[in-house]
């Protein structure tokens, strides 16, 4: 995988958490450094077990008939993702309901993202990438690559939300739509690219 295929894969698994911190500053949700740093972690976590599965089924099932079908799967990944960006989804913990309301992480209602309700925040925000991360095919120093750069680009982008948010309230009220549209156009713009 090129480094440009490398940031890219981390910004289509990290760029759902702008939204999180402009919902946070929007509805004055406090999202602190710790707890910023628990999200950015616990979801590094997760890309390092979902690239690190996809290493070991790319390298059990090699042949062409897996590349075609890990592109394919990106692409129906990152196009299940735009569709989410724009449905109602009952489960209040869903990735995208938690980036429309961070009120619904903020499970005591206290105005403050604690330690417990930023892994809670961490967990939903991955659940898209774990299936990005198996279908990648990244291997040896791509993962560990990948895995750093989807931290760094987590805490930047929960952070520029919260100013965002905080200084533009009334004009990012559709920023979990944009995210998840952008996060899935990535998504298949990398497997349409790996088919050619």
């Amino acid at each position: 995988m090129e480094f440009y295929g490398i940031v890219l894969l981390a910004l289509s698994l990290s760029i759902d958490s702008i939204g999180i911190g402009i919902g946070c500053g929007i509805s004055c949700v406090k999202l602190g450094h710790l707890s910023r740093l628990i999200i950015c972690f616990v979801s590094g976590i997760v890309t390092i077990i979902s690239l690190s599965l996809g290493n070991i089924i790319w390298k059990l099932f090699s042949g062409d008939i897996l590349v075609y079908i890990s592109n394919t799967f990106l692409i129906l990944i990152g196009i299940f993702i735009m569709i989410q960006g724009f449905i109602k989804n009952k489960d209040k913990h869903s990735a995208v309901n938690i980036m429309r309301n961070p009120n619904n992480c903020d499970i005591d209602h206290s105005k403050n993202i604690d330690s417990k309700e930023a892994i809670i925040t961490a967990i939903a925000l991955s659940t898209d990438s774990m299936g990005v991360g198996i279908c990648s095919n990244a291997q040896g120093s791509e993962i560990t690559a990948v895995t750093i750069l989807t931290i760094i680009f987590m805490y930047l982008l929960i952070t520029g939300g919260l100013i965002l948010g905080k200084k533009f309230s009334d004009k990012f009220k559709l920023s979990s739509n944009f995210s998840a549209a952008i996060s899935g156009f990535i998504i298949i713009g990398i497997g349409i690219y790996r088919f050619i």
